[in-house]
């Protein structure tokens, strides 16, 4: 039977899965499912899931390439009219009904924002950009934070296993291409929390495929080098100032945080 939402959350070998999975189980309804999608965790991962028994809907433990080959398994098995996914180590922090019981007539996908711990209770909030044009220099669009109709992945493809770490960039753009409805929202839907290849070390993969992306999809030469040794430098310039304690930033602490997610999902308290 269709299910109004799949989350389905990749991992592997990360024990501390259990507080992704009970941020869903929060908000979880019968037209909702969860996927879990494990790329056969050897530290006790495993057996953590388990121990949730029948309120993971779906449990797959094997032997996959990358991210993206865990996310495409998960598509196949996906029952729902809406697909959300969600990292091992990111946290749900706003209703999925709240959104999906709206009008939604022609929307192929739902934009929201992300609050980003990027240093030990320093968050930010980091918003999806509705210039669809800016998808030509770099993901402008938090996937963390998109809800995605099904029939986009059975119509036009799913995620390309040969890209490192930009295939939420690539997905975005393909989608684009062929007409997909963006429709934007500011709620911030993710507690996100930064690791992976693309954040530990931009320069070295995410960057590069950004690059090979642009390329891809007919972006002018110039704009794409010129915005990669912009993103480049903007990068190695922020590493140094931080390290200097030169760098100014503006951050909320975990109880801003709080008290975000309860006025957003409550009303004012």
């Amino acid at each position: 039977m269709e299910k109004l939402l799949s989350i389905i959350i990749p991992v592997y070998n990360n024990i501390k899965i259990t507080d992704a999975i009970n941020s869903v189980l929060k908000y979880k309804r019968d037209d909702y499912e969860l996927l879990i999608i494990d790329g056969n965790s050897t530290d006790g991962t495993k057996e953590v899931i388990e121990k949730y028994g029948a309120q993971v809907d779906c449990f797959i433990s094997e032997k996959d390439k990358s991210v993206h080959d865990a996310l495409n398994k998960g598509i196949k098995k996906a029952k729902g009219e809406w697909i959300f996914f969600l990292a091992a180590d990111d946290i749900l922090i706003y209703d999925p009904i709240l959104i999906l019981s709206g009008e939604l007539g022609g929307v192929d996908l739902i934009c929201g924002n992300i609050i980003e711990e990027y240093q030990k209770n320093k968050y930010r909030i980091a918003v999806s950009d509705s210039r669809l044009e800016m998808l030509e220099y770099n993901c402008s669009i938090r996937h963390p934070a998109t809800f995605f109709r099904r029939k986009l992945y059975e119509k036009y493809g799913l995620y390309n296993g040969e890209i490192k770490c930009a295939g939420d960039r690539e997905i975005f753009l393909r989608f684009k291409k062929n007409g997909a409805n963006f429709k934007f929202i500011d709620k911030n839907i993710v507690l996100f929390r930064y690791g992976g290849l693309s954040t530990a070390n931009p320069m070295k993969y995410g960057y590069k495929d950004d690059v090979a992306i642009s390329n891809q999809y007919g972006v002018s030469k110039i704009k794409t080098y010129s915005y990669f040794l912009k993103r480049s430098f903007k990068y190695l310039g922020g590493k140094l100032l931080r390290k200097l304690g030169l760098k100014r930033e503006r951050y909320l602490n975990y109880g801003d945080v709080l008290k975000l997610i309860e006025v957003q999902n409550y009303g004012t308290i």
